[in-house]
């Protein structure tokens, strides 16, 4: 299985901090479609993990956000959850198979996808 590091080269991952309660993933590659297979996967994914209020995909500026409900500590447990989720393909948890998407992320000509939970659903 290639390293972390090789898969972000290749898609051109970077990932940045731009609020202690924040998590920013830029990849122009991964990021292109924010309502396609790949961003209804990275959006169950990322709600599972423990503390995720919010996650939204832009696809015009080829990132994705994930805003938690408190600020992250040193080596916090919640980042560890969250990159595990995030990097394990194939595997659906449980918890991902039980969330409910809305059908329709966006609207024709939108971008920008910003999904809350509430309970099992995900909603706009």
């Amino acid at each position: 299985m290639p390293s972390a590091s090789t898969t972000a080269a290749r898609y051109g991952l970077s990932v940045s901090f731009p609020t202690p309660s924040t998590v920013l993933f830029s990849s122009a590659t991964l990021f292109r479609d924010s309502d396609g297979p790949f961003a209804r996967t990275f959006f169950q994914r990322a709600f599972c993990a423990p503390g995720v209020v919010q996650v939204a995909i832009d696809s015009s500026k080829g990132s994705a956000e994930i805003v938690l409900d408190e600020p992250l500590q040193p080596r916090d447990p919640r980042l560890e959850a969250l990159a595990r989720l995030l990097s394990t393909p194939g595997e659906s948890s449980e918890d991902a198979a039980s969330l409910t998407l809305p059908e329709e992320l966006k609207a024709p000509g939108e971008a920008l996808v910003r999904l809350q939970r509430y309970g099992t659903r995900l909603s706009t």
